[in-house]
């Protein structure tokens, strides 16, 4: 299987609002961002980006668009079935970065409206296919 084949786009539309979970989450980080400038409007276009963070190693990962708790635990060898990112901007006041786990690039490119280059992906989907493989038992225990 290749990683067109892999990638499902139904598998990014999460349908959790915030309002939901807003008071189940421990890291729930809120941002604007600047998306483009229009030269039609002569204005930047801003959007309000939603992250759930992960906290440290031992806890279980959280989905980072909709805040949704896995079963797999951070710093495991399972993590690599995620596309991990880390903001370090220091955003609200944070002094540690956060850690948000993707269920696949794509994901990440969708909540974020960017673009990452084929060799990112290529690289993301190799990783995976190999832990895939590597723990396909343990991965049973899981139904992952």
């Amino acid at each position: 299987m290749d990683y067109e084949q892999m990638y499902d786009s139904s598998a990014l539309d999460h349908e959790v609002s915030f309002k939901e979970n807003k008071n189940k989450l421990d890291k729930y980080y809120s941002q604007s961002r600047v998306v483009r400038y229009s030269p039609e409007s002569k204005k930047n276009h801003v959007y309000k980006v939603d992250k759930y963070g992960s906290k440290g190693i031992g806890t279980f990962i959280r989905n980072a668009v909709n805040g949704a708790k896995t079963n797999v635990l951070v710093g495991s060898h399972l993590e690599n079935l995620y596309f991990k990112v880390v903001d370090a901007t220091g955003l609200k006041g944070r002094k540690e970065p956060l850690m948000l786990y993707y269920e696949s690039p794509e994901q990440y490119e969708k909540c974020l409206l960017v673009s990452l280059s084929p060799v990112t992906k290529a690289r993301w989907f190799e990783k995976y296919q190999l832990c895939r493989q590597m723990y396909a038992k343990e991965l049973e225990d899981y139904s992952l």
